[in-house]
């Protein structure tokens, strides 16, 4: 039976998460041995089944200072070794710069196929240099490295041997056509960091016209930045107009909502953008969403800004709460775009050739 090691920070929520889930159930349905390792706490997933075994290293937590830094990721990789030395000839397949790296090391010299997945655009994405420099020169050490932008196809061939990139869109449900409600609701989903660009967003709503319309803006996410966001929407006195919901299953926001917005500073795909586009709401995004901006195209699928100051947000809202007719358009737009993306057993296949290889 063919082995497959998943190895991830952790599993509890968001786009990537998501996708390492859809593949672990696709491959145990395909008879094949998973393992999983996280660094996080043991929980209890809803996958663990027969032939799935989970590794929880306990070791998901800040570093005071770059000494501890270090010692704790040396830490990480001798955990990860020994479990990756007693799986040999298996295919690992790791996501995220700082545990792609980790695994890289865990892996050397070891008999095992090591896939890379990256899920940001990494010209945009601010990590530490060190980080960058360990990137830049032990990715090469690995067998095949996916991405799922564009974006980053383009930055790792600066590197990388073109044989060994692969670019491999997220996946999307479209079994059924899905219709918002149409309520005075802008929505925006996703972990509460800087990342998103939730502060953008506030600010720019506060901008627009949508308070005297008597619209919302619902925020779903859990993370560090929530209370910091909250501060900044009492500041703006806007606490009544917006809505901050821990994370929970989206989908009712989404048939409710009338707009999606996501102003990410950076990103890979979102999945969050093709759940919003599969219900055919119109959409704003910022430059820095990756490869969501291969299908969505400004003022034809979405409204893509031009920047992230909050007088352009605030227009490019107004246009869209102020014209249902274009909102219609724009979501009808995004919705067909987004059909290549559709098909599970096409975007599985493309993983399963690179494991059985």
């Amino acid at each position: 039976m063919k082995k497959i090691i998943f190895i991830i920070s952790e599993l509890s929520e968001g786009g990537t998460q998501k996708t390492v889930k859809q593949l672990i159930n696709k491959f145990y349905n395909d008879n094949f041995s998973i393992n999983i390792i996280t660094f996080e706490k043991k929980k209890n997933y809803k996958f663990i089944k027969k032939n799935i075994k989970y590794f929880n290293l306990n070791k998901n937590y800040q570093s005071k200072n770059k000494f501890y830094g270090i010692f704790n990721n040396i830490n990480r990789i001798i955990l990860i070794r020994r479990i990756l030395k007693k799986n040999n000839k298996s295919s690992i397949i790791s996501f995220l710069t700082s545990t792609n790296i980790i695994s890289v090391f865990a892996n050397l010299f070891l008999n095992n196929k090591l896939i890379l997945s990256e899920r940001n655009d990494p010209s945009r994405q601010p990590i530490n240099y060190y980080w960058k420099i360990l990137r830049f020169f032990f990715y090469r050490f690995s067998n095949k490295i996916i991405c799922n932008s564009k974006q980053a196809l383009i930055y790792y061939s600066k590197f990388i041997s073109l044989r060994k990139l692969k670019y491999i869109p997220n996946y999307i449900n479209l079994k059924n056509s899905f219709k918002s409600s149409q309520s005075k609701i802008i929505l925006s989903i996703g972990r509460m960091h800087m990342q998103k660009g939730f502060d953008i967003l506030i600010k720019g709503f506060g901008e627009s016209k949508a308070r005297q319309l008597k619209w919302k803006l619902v925020l779903i996410g859990n993370g560090p930045e929530k209370k910091n966001l909250q501060n900044l929407a009492k500041s703006l006195n806007l606490m009544d107009n917006i809505r901050f919901i821990n994370y929970s299953n989206p989908f009712k926001w989404y048939k409710k909502a009338s707009i999606f917005a996501l102003l990410s500073r950076y990103e890979g795909t979102p999945n969050v953008v093709l759940e919003a586009a599969s219900f055919k709401l119109p959409i704003i995004l910022s430059k820095g969403t990756g490869g969501a901006l291969d299908f969505i195209e400004n003022n034809k699928s979405g409204i893509v800004l031009k920047d992230n100051s909050k007088k352009n947000i605030g227009k490019c809202i107004n246009r869209l709460i102020e014209d249902s007719n274009l909102r219609k358009k724009i979501g009808y737009e995004a919705f067909k775009k987004i059909k290549c993306f559709s098909n599970i057993e096409t975007i599985y296949m493309y993983w399963k050739n690179i494991i059985v290889k």
